[in-house]
C-alpha cells in the first residue's frame, strides 16, 4: 500500500465511529475549517486507538459553510443523529469545548466520503 496515504483517527467517540463507517452508516465527518480539505479522490485510513487500520475511505465531496447553514440533508451523513437540532447541538458543544471562540458562524468543514475497504483488527495490512 502506498505510504503516503493519510491516517487519522476521529477526534472523539474514534471506535463508534468506525463502527458507523464500517456499518455503511456513517459517510462524512465534520471539523472546523482551518483553509484545508483533501482532495476529491483522495483516499485515507481511519484507525483504531491502538493505532491498527480500520478502513480505506476515498473524498468525493467537500462542503465549506458557516456552522449554521448546515442542513440536514448534509449532517444525516453523518450517521450520529436523528434530528438536525441534535446534529448541531451535539457537534456546538464539542466544537466549542475545543474552540472557545467557536460560534454559529464560525466555518466548517464536512467531508463526504465512501467505504472502500474495511480490515481486520488483528491483521496488519499495511
Amino acid at each position: 500500500m502506498n505510504d503516503d496515504i493519510e491516517k487519522w483517527k476521529f477526534a472523539v467517540d474514534n471506535e463508534r465511529l468506525i463502527d458507523l463507517v464500517q456499518s455503511g452508516k456513517k459517510k462524512a465527518t465534520c471539523s472546523i475549517y482551518d483553509g484545508t480539505c483533501d482532495r476529491v479522490g483522495s483516499k485515507s485510513i481511519i484507525t483504531y486507538d491502538n493505532e491498527e487500520n480500520a478502513c480505506l475511505i476515498e473524498t468525493c465531496d467537500n462542503i465549506v459553510c458557516k456552522f449554521n447553514d448546515v442542513i440536514w440533508e448534509v449532517a444525516k451523513l453523518e450517521g450520529e443523529t436523528d434530528t438536525l437540532e441534535e446534529w448541531k447541538e451535539i457537534h456546538y458543544d464539542f466544537f466549542k469545548s475545543i474552540d472557545s471562540s467557536f460560534n454559529k458562524n464560525t466555518v466548517v468543514l464536512i467531508e463526504i466520503f465512501k467505504l472502500l475497504d474495511v480490515y481486520d483488527k488483528h491483521t496488519h495490512m499495511f
